[in-house]
């Protein structure tokens, strides 16, 4: 038996507030024409979306474009209020915004570095530098320290699942398959966020070697 929105709303007046017991709840399930409703109705909402998705593309590949043709006769807060908005950066040196959009031979591959490593990046006439001198050391053992998580987090599923299939082969409590399940998540969850970092350090080392 297939229900409308007025069963459901009567059933909750009647549950809710009037506090019956005894009220019956609407049917459990959909017909086919409410299911055909749903889908035309879920079509039409995506429509619109994909074409306001595609009409937003473009206007800010426009929008990118006109910025790298006219940077120069910006004034500085024009020229970071832009950055910020076409691309995410937030509070960049003006002359390292200038820097990165005359790349005499790669502007956009400029843009991407800089998009993601110029917090760790100081710009140093005629180019960039990396903030510290041990910056290259900490990114290296810090992707070493990352790529233990993968056999960590592994080892936590098997055992996991070793001790739901079999509870209590390893002896490690009642709910043990539960906590090795939730720390291999967590520990994705914590790679994930590390690798990310990692990331930006790796794009920053990029960038000050983009310019050789």
């Amino acid at each position: 038996m297939s229900y409308n929105l007025k069963d459901v709303l009567v059933y909750a007046i009647q549950t809710v507030i009037l506090k019956k017991n005894d009220a019956q709840p609407p049917g459990n399930s959909i017909g086919w024409m409410e299911g055909l409703g749903l889908l035309v109705f879920a079509i039409g909402l995506l429509i619109p979306l994909y074409h306001w998705l595609i009409s937003s593309r473009k206007n800010l590949q426009a929008d990118r474009l006109l910025f790298k043709q006219t940077y120069l006769q910006m004034s500085v807060p024009q020229l970071q209020d832009e950055c910020e908005r076409l691309y995410g950066i937030k509070n960049a040196d003006a002359q390292a915004i200038r820097t990165i959009l005359g790349h005499p031979t790669n502007v956009n591959g400029a843009i991407a570095l800089f998009q993601f490593g110029y917090m760790n990046v100081i710009y140093q006439a005629p180019w960039f530098r990396l903030r510290d001198k041990w910056f290259k050391i900490r990114y290296n053992i810090g992707f070493l320290i990352w790529m233990l998580f993968p056999v960590h987090i592994a080892l936590c599923l098997l055992l996991g699942a070793l001790e739901l299939y079999n509870p209590g082969l390893l002896n490690s409590g009642p709910y043990a398959g539960q906590i090795f399940i939730a720390l291999a998540i967590l520990e994705s969850m914590g790679a994930y966020l590390i690798f990310g970092d990692l990331k930006r350090m790796g794009r920053a080392i990029t960038l000050v070697e983009f310019n050789r």
